[in-house]
């Protein structure tokens, strides 16, 4: 297993859009941990306001 400094590393060395994906990822994923947001996320696409939806563009990874 790579330790934290190895992944850095490995960061620090993709390109831009890929850190952008990857910084991406992470925000789902500490997102999907909080309390009530599988609801939220759920009742956002499913919901009949487009206020709320989330734009195409920034559902695709």
């Amino acid at each position: 297993m790579n330790t934290f400094v190895e992944l850095q590393k490995t960061v620090d060395s993709l390109p831009e859009p890929e850190q952008n994906k990857l910084a991406a990822y992470l925000t789902m994923l500490r997102k999907s941990r909080e309390a009530g947001y599988d609801e939220s996320l759920a009742g956002r696409i499913a919901g009949e306001a487009p206020e709320a939806w989330i734009p195409y563009d920034r559902s695709k990874m």
